[in-house]
């Protein structure tokens, strides 16, 4: 039976999958929940793990390392920084950097990376194409960086830097990073809960509800076809 990770970065954006999925048996390690769950003939592992790269980084070493699992996605939501991005489209990222990280660091050190991103798992990201869904979908670079865009002038100043990136959030990268020295499949699907029109911590608490489920549905197809 296939094995997949399921990382949520927040409670809020859990909360679907415990609603659709019922648990068998839970794990607690290193002051995170996990929720062991079967659905479609998959045994899906799921929790969410704060906000932030490090939490972000352990529970996924903890997915790598207890659970075994063969592929990891990380869900729930992100920001849209590419104006074309609207409110509640869905971002599947091909490859994840940092914003927040100087990119000498990664290609110099550990893991001595030859781009400053982190690609997403091919087989993935096809099968994904190859599913139809009612919801916009887009696929691009994703950015992960740890503050919420509040100002017009912290939009201009991500877009002047990275401008081939649709979305940011606060654990992606930090996710794939960990997937990569593991060499473990990964994907990020995120729903856009703020954008230029609708900026900041205040939008995503308005749209982290209904975002949260589109991402859930979206996940939860891509792990029946896998």
């Amino acid at each position: 039976m296939k094995t997949i990770g399921i990382l949520n970065a927040g409670d809020s954006e859990l909360a679907p999958f415990l609603d659709t999925l019922k648990p068998v048996r839970t794990v607690k390690k290193a002051m995170l929940t996990f929720y062991e769950c079967e659905y479609e003939g998959k045994k899906l592992i799921t929790l969410y793990s704060g906000v932030c790269k490090v939490n972000a980084a352990i529970a996924s070493q903890i997915l790598i390392d207890t659970f075994s699992v063969d592929c990891l996605i990380s869900t729930g939501t992100c920001g849209g920084l590419d104006e074309s991005i609207e409110v509640f489209d869905t971002i599947a990222a091909t490859a994840c950097t940092y914003h927040d990280v100087d990119e000498s660091i990664l290609m110099d050190f550990h893991p001595w990376i030859k781009t400053p991103c982190f690609p997403c798992d091919s087989n993935l990201l096809e099968r994904l194409r190859s599913l139809s869904f009612c919801y916009p979908l887009r696929f691009g670079l994703l950015a992960t960086g740890e503050y919420f865009l509040e100002t017009k002038e912290q939009r201009e100043e991500l877009l002047n830097r990275y401008p081939n990136v649709l979305g940011i959030d606060m654990e992606s990268c930090a996710i794939a990073h960990v997937c990569y020295v593991n060499q473990i499949p990964f994907l990020s699907i995120r729903t856009v809960t703020d954008n230029g029109k609708s900026s900041g911590s205040a939008a995503f608490e308005e749209n982290v509800g209904r975002a949260a489920v589109i991402s859930k549905e979206i996940c939860l197809k891509l792990a029946a076809s896998l």
